[in-house]
C-alpha cells in the first residue's frame, strides 16, 4: 500500500478474482467461523448464532451494502420476541465480523456501529430466593443429582458452567477447596467450601479421584432446573386452589440459575464477610460487577447494624458501671 493511499484505491488494485469481492454477509459469516469462532470459549454458543444469521435474508446481501440503519432497523424488529441483551449478543458477532473484514481482510467497508444501534441492557436484578422458594424448587425435581447440585451452588456462589466442569482432582476435601481452571475470566481461582460444601461432596456416588464430579453439561442444568421451578410453580397454585387462597404473583415466578449465585453472594456478605474476601470466592474482577449480583436483604442489614451498636455499646456499659 502506497503512502497516502486509501482502502478506496487499495480495494480497485485487488484482482477481481479475490474470494473477497462481492462477498455476501453468509459466506463472510462461514469464514468467519472457521478462523475465529472455532478457537473462542464460547464456540458453540456463537456458532448456533452464526446459523441463525446465515438463515435471516440479510445473508444474501453483500456485506459494502449494509449501513447503520440496517443493524438499527433489526435490533428493533427483533426486540418484540427477544431479550435486548440477547439482540446484543446477535449483533456483537456481527459487529466483530466488520472488524476482521476491515482489519484482517483489508475490505474497504464502512463503520457499521453507533452509539444508537444496540439496545441497551440494564443487567442489574434484585430477585432474591427465599428459602421457601428454594425448599419448593428442591422438592419439584426428582434428581437428587440436581438436589444436591443446586444446594452446592447455593454454597459455593460458582458459576453454573464452572460446576458443571468440576473435577474431582480439583477437589480437596481435607483442605475444604476446589480449583477451578476453567473460570468466566479465564483466570484459576481456589474456592474455599463451607461444612455443608464438604458434606454434599462426600455424600455423591461414584468414584472420587476421576472425571467430573456432576457429569451434567451446562445447558442440560439451565434445563433441568427450569422444569423444577415450572413444576413448584405448579403445584404452589394447585395448593392455593385446592385451600382457598390467593397465589402470590411474585412466589416462584421470574427466577434463573443464575440467580442462585446472586443469592449465595449475598449471603456471604450477610455472614459479614469483607468485600474482598467475597470477590475472592466469587471471582469477580470488580467492585461494580460485584454491585450487580449483590442485593442485602434490609433485615440482614438492621440486624448488623444492631451487632454495630452492641459492639459499641459495651465499653460505654463498662465505663457506667465504674
Amino acid at each position: 500500500m502506497k503512502e497516502g493511499q486509501s482502502a478506496e484505491e487499495l480495494s480497485k488494485e485487488r484482482p477481481a478474482t479475490s474470494r473477497f469481492d462481492h462477498m455476501t454477509l453468509g459466506s463472510a459469516l462461514s469464514i468467519y467461523a472457521e478462523q475465529y469462532t472455532s478457537q473462542k470459549k464460547g464456540a458453540r454458543q456463537e456458532l448456533s448464532r452464526i446459523r441463525a444469521w446465515q438463515a435471516h435474508p440479510f445473508a444474501n446481501r453483500p456485506l459494502a451494502s449494509f449501513i447503520p440503519s440496517d443493524w438499527r432497523g433489526y435490533a428493533i424488529e427483533r426486540r418484540k420476541t427477544a431479550a435486548a441483551s440477547t439482540v446484543r449478543l446477535e449483533l456483537a458477532i456481527i459487529r466483530h465480523l466488520f472488524t476482521v473484514a476491515s482489519q484482517d481482510w483489508a475490505l474497504p467497508l464502512a463503520s457499521q456501529f453507533t452509539a444508537r444501534t444496540l439496545p441497551k441492557v440494564s443487567n442489574a436484578r434484585d430477585r432474591r430466593l427465599s428459602q421457601e422458594e428454594i425448599e419448593a424448587i428442591l422438592e419439584a425435581t426428582s434428581s437428587p443429582v440436581l438436589k444436591n447440585l443446586l444446594r452446592f451452588a447455593l454454597e459455593t456462589a460458582m458459576r453454573r458452567s464452572e460446576i458443571s466442569h468440576m473435577a474431582w482432582n480439583d477437589v480437596n476435601l481435607q483442605k475444604r477447596t476446589v480449583a477451578l481452571k476453567d473460570t468466566k475470566n479465564g483466570e484459576r481461582r481456589m474456592v474455599p467450601l463451607s461444612r455443608e460444601a464438604v458434606r454434599i461432596l462426600e455424600s455423591l456416588p461414584g468414584k472420587k479421584g476421576n472425571g467430573r464430579v456432576w457429569a451434567v453439561e451446562p445447558d442440560s442444568i439451565t434445563q433441568a432446573f427450569g422444569r423444577a421451578v415450572n413444576r413448584a410453580r405448579e403445584s404452589y397454585e394447585k395448593s392455593c386452589q385446592e385451600n382457598g387462597r390467593v397465589p402470590d404473583p411474585t412466589f416462584l415466578v421470574d427466577i434463573r440459575f443464575h440467580d442462585l449465585r446472586h443469592e449465595a453472594t449475598s449471603r456471604l456478605f450477610e455472614k459479614g464477610f469483607n468485600t474482598m474476601t467475597v470477590a475472592a470466592i466469587t471471582g469477580h474482577k470488580t467492585l461494580q460487577m460485584l454491585k450487580r449480583y449483590t442485593h442485602l436483604k434490609a433485615e440482614a442489614i438492621a440486624a448488623e447494624m444492631d451487632r454495630l451498636e452492641e459492639r459499641h455499646q459495651a465499653p460505654r456499659d463498662f465505663l457506667a458501671e465504674r
